[in-house]
C-alpha cells in the first residue's frame, strides 16, 4: 500500500513440475528474482484485486480537500471535516464514487493494477454549484493493501469560474487528465473549454506536466 517479485504463483514457478526435487528451490528463486527486476507482485504474497475493493470505505489523503484533521476516511462514499483551503469555508463535505471507478495498469509493461476514484469537495449545498474542487485519487495495490500514488487535480481553470471537471485515462506510464473548464457565459451543466494534462508515473508517483488547451472556452 519481499524480496524478489512475480505476477503470480504460476509465474513464480512456471516449470517446477518438470524438474527434479533438487532443482526446484533454485529455479523458483531465480524466477522470482528475474521477475522482481520487472516490477511484478511479490512471490508468495497475495495481490489485492482492485476491482473487488469497497471504494465507499477507503481512506483518502488529507490533501484532497485540504483537511486539517488528518486523512479522509470515507463512510459510504462520504465524509466531512474542517479544511484550511477555502477562507470562510471551514467545514467541507467530501463526496466520492458518483462516477464509475476507472481501472488500468501502471508501471513497466503495465504490471501494477491501478484505479482512479473521483472525489469532490463541497460546501455541503448538495448541488453542482456547491462544489469547491474536483480530484481523481489514483491507487495501486501493494501486496494486500492500497497505496495512493497520486491525487490528480485540474491544471486549467479560468479566473473566477467554477471548478474544472475532470476525468482520467490510465496508461502504463501515465495518467491522462481530461479537463473541462468554464468560460464566462457557460452554465453549470456545460463547461465549454477543454484541456489535457499528462501525469507521468515516475518512481512510484504521478507527476503533472503542463496542461494543453485543446478547445478555448466561451468568453
Amino acid at each position: 500500500m519481499g524480496t524478489g517479485t512475480c505476477a503470480s504463483v504460476r509465474e513464480c514457478h512456471p516449470s517446477v513440475h518438470h524438474l527434479g526435487v533438487i532443482g526446484r528451490p533454485f529455479v523458483a528463486g531465480l524466477t522470482c528474482v528475474l521477475a522482481g527486476a520487472l516490477g511484478f507482485t511479490a512471490c508468495g504474497s497475495a495481490s489485492l484485486n482492485l476491482r473487488r475493493v469497497d471504494w465507499g470505505d477507503v481512506t483518502l489523503p488529507a490533501s484532497v480537500c485540504g483537511m486539517s484533521n488528518g486523512p479522509i476516511r470515507l463512510r459510504n462514499y462520504a465524509a466531512y471535516g474542517p479544511s484550511h483551503r477555502w477562507p470562510g469555508q471551514w467545514l467541507v463535505a467530501v463526496d466520492a464514487g458518483w462516477s464509475r471507478v476507472v481501472y488500468g495498469n501502471l508501471g513497466p509493461h503495465g504490471t501494477h493494477q491501478a484505479a482512479a476514484l473521483v472525489v469532490d469537495c463541497t460546501n455541503g449545498g448538495g448541488t453542482a454549484d456547491s462544489v469547491l474542487a474536483y480530484a481523481q485519487v489514483v491507487f495501486t495495490s501493494v501486496g494486500n493493501s492500497l497505496s495512493v500514488v497520486g491525487v490528480v487535480t485540474p491544471r486549467k481553470r479560468s479566473h473566477d469560474q467554477m471548478p474544472t471537471l475532470l476525468t482520467v485515462t490510465i496508461r502504463p506510464d501515465e495518467v491522462v487528465a481530461h479537463e473541462a473548464f468554464y468560460g464566462g457565459i457557460d452554465g453549470t451543466c456545460c463547461p465549454s473549454g477543454r484541456a489535457t494534462t499528462i501525469w507521468r508515473y515516475t518512481h512510484g508517483r504521478l507527476v503533472a506536466g503542463r496542461p494543453t488547451v485543446t478547445k478555448a472556452p466561451h468568453p
